[in-house]
């Protein structure tokens, strides 16, 4: 490690969990590095923060975020990508909680997400679809009436 520090940038973090810790490093040693930080310009991806957390043996990030849906139905709301953000303060998702008059996710789909397209109440829009990053996704189900599927 450079003894004047180090700033850590996260890129390409692809599918991470609110509420989790990630190791980034591990090291033999009695003291706590100095200056280590995380570059502010990566800390914020998709509706999630990171944290940095330094340690005498350890340095990890912690992710801060709503929780990861269990059902989402695509609204497409935001346009025709995944991972887009809208809303008074770009915290809304394309995913509601419900078919029908369902409240806004605030997350991401993730790996306990069922993912349905797509809503009843608002009429769905954006139905040509780009994932717009890497997604795990417990399921993804096609309601009758939303189109076609091509891939």
């Amino acid at each position: 490690m450079n003894p004047g520090g180090a700033i850590i940038s996260l890129n390409n973090v692809g599918a991470v969990t609110p509420g989790s810790t990630y190791t980034l490093m591990t090291f033999n040693s009695a003291t706590s590095p100095a200056n280590i930080s995380l570059d502010p310009g990566t800390a914020k991806f998709g509706f999630n923060t990171a944290a940095l957390n330094v340690t005498s043996t350890s340095i990890s990030v912690t992710i801060a975020g709503p929780p990861v849906p269990s059902a989402a139905y695509w609204s497409g709301a935001y346009g025709g990508n995944w991972n887009a953000a809208g809303g008074l303060n770009s915290n809304q998702s394309n995913f509601n909680t419900a078919a029908s008059a369902g409240d806004n996710t605030l997350q991401l789909p993730g790996p306990t997400t069922d993912v349905l397209f797509a809503t009843s109440s608002p009429s769905p829009v954006n139905l040509a679809t780009h994932l717009g990053q890497n997604f795990i996704i417990k399921s993804l189900t096609l309601k009758a009436g939303t189109g076609t599927c091509h891939h």
